[in-house]
């Protein structure tokens, strides 16, 4: 909400709408009117089917404006947008191709306003980071999160893949279902790994999350730390979002790294003069790893960290 509030709304480009391709074929809406049948094996019959007059669909820009609310919350300025447009739009199409396509140009304007709102908003919640009006701070141990005390864990519960309890995983049952193939092997990579205290398996929208730009948190899968000397403690805490290979180029998958990219950048340990009280505050790294490399680069990790 403190983002959302500042977006600079004047800014959104909306001159790739100008370009928008539009269908020259005519939209036939068709208005069926359907009741059960008396004969079993159709199930249901076709009454009336008809062609809707012609002119029933028009330019509204009230209309337009409504489908806008939920991505630009202020009815004036979406408003203007969707006028905007389909006034650019009239400027190279006759009237009948934009009305006949005027679905479409809702759809497509969704998706770019979509695209302009991150991109603000990102703007906006850097800017309020290097202007101190906003802060990343990692505080003690509990990285602003406290790790539950007790889980249910509901049978078949995971073991190692030789079929052996686990070793580190911070609670001794883990609720199988809560993996997929990859997460599986990772779960198991890391019950292995010496260098270890514990591995976590996050659980999304109950769990540890990071808030960025965008509206829903991040919630990573795994959080883990390594072993500090005395075999108790840790120094280090790592914090890794796993994505599968078809999705390691989405949209999604870029925004979480740029999120997970500031982080780190801003994650630094909390000095004595900054808070006015003593923190032994941990190193936390933010990552995200992809499928085919995900071995390669826990190692990695577990090696220069």
């Amino acid at each position: 909400m403190d983002v959302a509030s500042q977006i600079p709304w004047d800014r959104a480009d909306l001159f790739p709408l100008d370009s928008l391709n539009l269908s020259m074929l005519e939209e036939k809406d068709v208005e069926q009117v359907a009741t059960l049948s008396e004969d079993q094996r159709e199930v249901i019959k076709l009454r009336q089917s008809e062609l809707i007059k012609a002119g029933a669909l028009h330019l509204d820009s009230v209309f337009l404006a409504r489908h806008l609310l939920d991505i630009v919350p202020n009815p004036w300025v979406a408003h203007e947008f969707g006028k905007t447009v389909l006034n650019r739009l009239l400027t190279k199409n006759p009237e009948k191709v934009v009305i006949n396509n005027f679905v479409f140009i809702i759809e497509e304007l969704r998706k770019h306003l979509a695209g302009q709102k991150d991109h603000l908003a990102e703007e906006v919640f850097r800017n309020m980071v290097a202007n101190d009006k906003m802060r990343f701070l990692i505080i003690a141990n509990d990285l602003g999160y406290k790790l539950p005390k007790g889980k249910k864990a509901p049978s078949p519960w995971l073991t190692k893949s030789t079929g052996a309890p686990l070793d580190r995983s911070l609670f001794d049952y883990v609720p199988s279902e809560d993996f997929n193939e990859r997460e599986r092997n990772i779960a198991w990579y890391l019950d292995d790994q010496d260098k270890l205290l514990f591995w976590y398996r996050n659980v999304p929208k109950s769990d540890y999350g990071v808030q960025g730009w965008q509206r829903h948190r991040v919630y990573a899968d795994f959080i883990f730390t390594d072993a500090n000397s005395t075999g108790n403690g840790f120094d280090r805490v790592f914090v890794v979002e796993t994505k599968g290979l078809h999705l390691k180029a989405s949209e999604d998958t870029e925004y979480k790294k740029s999120l997970f990219n500031l982080c780190n950048d801003l994650a630094r340990e909390t000095t004595l003069g900054e808070l006015g009280m003593k923190l032994n505050a941990k190193k936390v790294s933010f990552y995200v790893v992809s499928e085919e490399e995900w071995q390669q680069r826990l190692n990695e990790l577990l090696i220069t960290n």
